[in-house]
């Protein structure tokens, strides 16, 4: 709930972008990026600019495409130590968007937080409650960066295939604009709002049924154990396909 005029706030500001673009057509996925990327930006940062956000979706794209890539390394057995090609690739983005991070909190140490704290606050002051221990950079970055990643790209893809669905249903769409006009009365969404907008959630949960940001899942298995009367050995890798399990005709009986 306290969240909630941030995401507000990005949410007029790209519909006055998308009023001043005209009839013309856009990308509608590169604007549900910013759109995302303006929400985690303020509530990781507090908007004070500790992140480019072209370098961090690129270096998100480039890990993303070498993460999705079946290696014939992997399909043959060889040992993960062994370089990957995709790997090797995205390596640099990956270190860049490291480097910003880390002096993303360097600079925070420094200069300390502002009257309201930000989620890079919030793990800096975090302390384990029996140890009274706190992260140190590496944790505090690999958290950070987790936070971003999950926040900004599944978020704006969730909201760009949402879009996409309405486009090829215009009573759907038109369904929704009713009934934001009628609850909202021109003002924009807040937190209290949610549960008065029931379609608009069905829209949303449709969009992550169909087109879910992680289609699939793995898990390597550390040790030995039972799954569905299946024996798993250490270094199995069991793979969840959401994607196919959203479509499962369980799911219509």
């Amino acid at each position: 709930s306290s969240l909630a005029p941030v995401m507000a706030a990005a949410a007029q500001r790209t519909a006055q972008r998308l009023e001043e673009h005209g009839p013309a057509p856009i990308d509608v996925m590169q604007e549900m990026v910013q759109t995302t990327f303006d929400v985690i930006s303020e509530v990781t940062f507090s908007g004070d600019g500790g992140f480019d956000s072209g370098a961090v979706h690129t270096a998100i794209d480039a890990y993303i495409a070498a993460a999705g890539k079946i290696s014939l390394l992997d399909m043959l057995g060889v040992p993960d130590w062994i370089p990957r090609a995709g790997r090797i690739k995205s390596k640099r983005s990956v270190a860049n968007m490291k480097e910003m991070a880390d002096a993303a909190i360097h600079d925070r140490k420094l200069r300390g937080g502002g009257p309201e704290p930000d989620l890079l606050d919030l793990l800096l002051s975090g302390e384990d409650p029996e140890t009274g221990r706190r992260m140190n950079t590496s944790e505090l970055r690999d958290n950070l960066l987790t936070f971003i990643v999950a926040g900004h790209e599944t978020t704006a893809l969730t909201l760009a295939w949402s879009l996409y669905l309405c486009a090829f249903d215009p009573k759907v769409q038109e369904a929704a604009r009713v009934e934001a006009q009628s609850v909202l009365n021109g003002k924009t969404a807040d937190a209290n709002d949610l549960t008065r907008l029931p379609i608009l959630r069905q829209i949303v949960d449709e969009a992550l049924r169909l087109y879910p940001p992680a289609g699939i899942l793995s898990r390597t298995a550390r040790a030995a154990d039972t799954l569905c009367a299946r024996n798993i050995h250490p270094g199995d890798t069991v793979m969840i396909p959401i994607y196919a399990l959203h479509r499962h005709h369980a799911l219509w009986d």
